[in-house]
Parts: structure tokens; sequence; C-alpha cells
């Protein structure tokens, strides 16, 4: 977990911090404290990708009608096991799920890696 007093996370808060003005700053940050998940949401479109060994899962939105494309209200689920994480969609309106991706995960030298995935494809 990255302390809160963080210096990279003050500001970023609001409707119109929609991009990070220095997104080189966090990324070297999650770095440094060795994050490899960051889960987040609200951006209306759910997406998934891996940088620097750090897996960024984004689950669109849960309840809003705004949405772009043709995506629907949705979260993610996560179920970590011994074999590694498996990611789904979940509509919020009918419960259906749909396997967005699937990490590997080992321990090597004392840090777990992201050592494969596959990702949903279409």
């Amino acid at each position: 977990m990255i302390p809160q007093k963080s210096k990279i996370f003050e500001g970023f808060a609001g409707r119109e911090r929609n991009i990070l003005l220095d997104s080189g700053d966090l990324i070297q940050e999650l770095v440094d404290y060795k994050v490899n998940f960051v889960l987040n949401g609200h951006k209306h479109v759910p997406n998934t990708w891996i940088l620097e060994n750090i897996v960024v899962l984004n689950s669109g939105t849960i309840t809003t009608g705004k949405l772009r494309g043709d995506t629907r209200p949705c979260y993610n689920q996560m179920i970590i096991s011994d074999e590694g994480v498996d990611v789904y969609l979940v509509m919020t309106e009918t419960g259906q799920k749909q396997h967005l991706a699937k990490y590997s995960v080992e321990l090597k030298d004392e840090e777990f890696k992201i050592c494969s995935h596959k990702r949903k494809s279409g």
C-alpha cells in the first residue's frame, strides 16, 4: 500500500482532473512501492493493461446510464487463487460475467512478478 502522505496524490481529485498532469511520477511511485495491481473505475469504459509489471484494471462504472460506446454499467470481480488472478467484468443489470483477463504471478527474489497474462480477444 502506498502511504497517504505520498506527494504524488495531492491535487488529483475532481472531475476536471481526468488525466494526470505528470503520470510518469505516479508510475515511478507505483514501481518504487512494488505495486502489482492498480484498481480503478468510473471512467465509463472498462479495460485492462500491463505497464512496468503493474496490472491496471478499470472497471468502467457501476450505475450510470451515461456510457460511451456499447458498454453497460458494470464492475470488476477479481478471483485470486494459487493458479493466478482471474478478472471478470460483471454487468450490474443482469449479473452476467465476462472473463477479461487471467494473470499468473510468481514470487521471485522476494517480489511478486506478473509472469504471464491472457486477455480477452475481440
